[in-house]
């Protein structure tokens, strides 16, 4: 299987649960209905790569296995004739111009303050949010692969956000730590005929098919999987432009190709603002993010320390400068790091 192949199901409503017996390939003739848009086919593997290929599977099938057995796909379409209507003879770049469109204005109408909580309840009625909910069905017509790198790591920026406010207001709001493991290995849209959960899009696509922290490491892309071809290079601020949908995580803001590296320079700014340097202890104390992805930033605790540094406000810079210088000066050692608690309650 070169990705998981998403399909329009007929008579069905948008959000409905899709189990995983209908992930192994079949022919569109045999589904009795045409996809929407599909990728290109790998080409024909070897003995050895299809029986890596097979034990891959299995793996990543078992591990899915013990934590969820299903996938909600919230734009799965009931009429795929009407879709196909809608994305005829459009390009990849006008349609996703017009879903991101759409999510702005949903961004207009459900964030408050500076993006910091989203109005769930006041967004379910909304005509935005109505509105968002079919235009979200075009994705079934877009094609990463034609877009360029930048404008590529914006759109799944926009999307994953997106689909974490859908998917809150769809399936409710994840609660315990088993719930919010379920939710974003579940919460799913097909884009271009491929499904895509959140873990897909941030380990996937925006971390390069590296491995999650949680609960179990495994690559989310077999080696074959067509989707591994939508990966963008690591680029480590990516964690400070991700809305999981807690309180801890980084401010939502809506991202741009064209201005996307000032964003993230902004958005890792603004989410550095208030580390704790702690002299008395020689410590720096950091998000639990910086733990659980270290190896996306840094080496060690050290270079993690000249990571963030650039970011940091010149008050807290002036003040870690003098803290390594003090500690060297007088025999203690390197400046240790810490990582404060993470705050997993919903954003709202």
């Amino acid at each position: 299987m070169s990705g998981r192949e998403a399909r329009p199901m007929l008579n069905v409503c948008t959000g409905v649960k899709r189990t995983n017996e209908g992930e192994s390939r079949t022919s569109a003739k045999e589904m009795g209905v045409t996809k929407m848009q599909r990728l290109p086919e790998s080409p024909a593997l070897s003995t050895a790569q299809a029986m890596a290929l097979t034990c891959g599977r299995t793996y990543r099938k078992a591990i899915k296995g013990i934590f969820y057995n299903r996938e909600l796909v919230l734009n799965e379409v009931n009429d795929g004739e009407l879709v196909k209507g809608r994305v005829k003879g459009l390009s990849s770049e006008v349609l996703s111009h017009r879903i991101l469109s759409s999510v702005r204005a949903v961004y207009g109408m459900g964030l408050m303050g500076d993006g910091e909580s989203v109005n769930y309840e006041g967004l379910r009625t909304s005509p935005e949010f109505q509105a968002f909910q079919e235009d979200v069905q075009i994705l079934w017509g877009v094609d990463p692969l034609e877009m360029d790198t930048f404008a590529r790591k914006a759109f799944f920026l926009n999307i994953y956000n997106a689909l974490v406010i859908h998917g809150i207001i769809m399936g409710g709001k994840p609660e315990t730590a088993t719930e919010r493991m379920h939710f974003y290995s579940r919460t799913a849209y097909a884009i271009g005929g491929r499904v895509y959960t959140l873990n897909d899009i941030e380990h996937g696509i925006l971390r390069s098919n590296r491995m999650s922290w949680q609960p179990i490491p495994v690559k989310p892309f077999s080696e074959y999987d067509t989707r591994l071809k939508c990966a963008v290079p690591l680029d480590p601020r990516i964690h400070f432009a991700l809305n999981c949908g807690a309180k801890g995580c980084p401010n939502l803001r809506f991202y741009e190709s064209e201005n996307l590296d000032e964003a993230l320079d902004l958005a890792t700014r603004a989410f550095l603002r208030d580390v704790y340097i702690d002299e008395a202890n020689g410590m720096v104390v950091v998000s639990s993010i910086f733990s659980w992805y270290l190896g996306d930033f840094a080496a060690d605790h050290q270079q993690l320390l000249t990571w963030i540094f650039p970011f940091l406000t010149p008050e807290n810079q002036q003040r870690l400068s003098a803290l390594r210088e003090f500690m060297a000066k007088n025999g203690h050692g390197d400046v240790a790091v810490g990582f404060g608690p993470y705050d997993w309650s919903v954003n709202e």
